[in-house]
């Protein structure tokens, strides 16, 4: 049975990918973006890389207890259908990240800042075989390789 390490380390690594100072903004409303990146460009706070792979470490595990140990939807879903459950199995930031992402943030020594560090407005499901991320308030879903 698939046990959601591939779909886990792919979806930590893409998050981790875009915690940058000068991450997306894309969030489908203009005045937010604006507002997003002057609140960063006042901001003196940095990530270090070790700060970036700590961070991935913490969420690829957060994702693997999530899929583990709080939704049996997974385990349905490898039997039957891949989207079955997958509004349960989801991680976002709306204007701050949700308790997964900032569990992270927090373990790997990342402290809030204006503007936050991860896209804003960005959804990611995580199902077997598939990661699906909306970056943005008006994108598109678009499918990231497990591989």
């Amino acid at each position: 049975m698939n046990d959601g390490t591939r779909e886990a380390h792919a979806a930590a690594r893409w998050w981790a990918n875009h915690l940058t100072a000068d991450g997306d903004v894309r969030t489908g409303d203009a005045m937010q973006e604006i507002l997003t990146l002057g609140a960063r460009s006042m901001s003196t706070a940095t990530v270090t890389a070790e700060q970036v792979e700590a961070f991935a470490t913490h969420l690829e595990q957060a994702i693997l207890e999530m899929l583990r140990d709080e939704h049996a939807s997974w385990a349905k879903a490898v039997e039957t259908e891949p989207h079955v459950g997958s509004a349960f199995r989801r991680l976002e930031v709306d204007y701050h990240p949700d308790r997964i992402l900032q569990g992270a943030l927090d373990a790997a020594g990342i402290q809030r800042r204006a503007g936050g560090w991860l896209p804003l407005k960005t959804v990611m499901k995580v199902d077997p075989g598939r990661l699906r991320v909306k970056l943005g308030y008006k994108a598109e879903w678009e499918e990231l390789s497990t591989a």
